[in-house]
């Protein structure tokens, strides 16, 4: 039995705008249905939390002053 090549499912990020392969983006978790896979790729997940943890970081400290 021989096998093809194995094609590989991308996707499009939202933010950069790259076609990436499918496992470059993180699984969503979603209450009642099945799993899905999100619609920006990891590198702009990551940046997006740790901006939005930088600033909630500086909130808090201007909040405690």
């Amino acid at each position: 039995m021989t096998e093809g090549p194995a094609v590989l499912a991308t996707m499009i990020c939202r933010k950069c705008q790259q076609e990436k392969p499918e496992v470059d983006s993180y699984m969503q978790a979603r209450d009642g249905y099945a799993p899905r896979r999100m619609t920006v790729c990891k590198v702009c997940h990551r940046a997006r939390t740790a901006r939005s943890t930088q600033e909630r970081r500086r909130r808090a400290r201007e909040t405690r002053l």
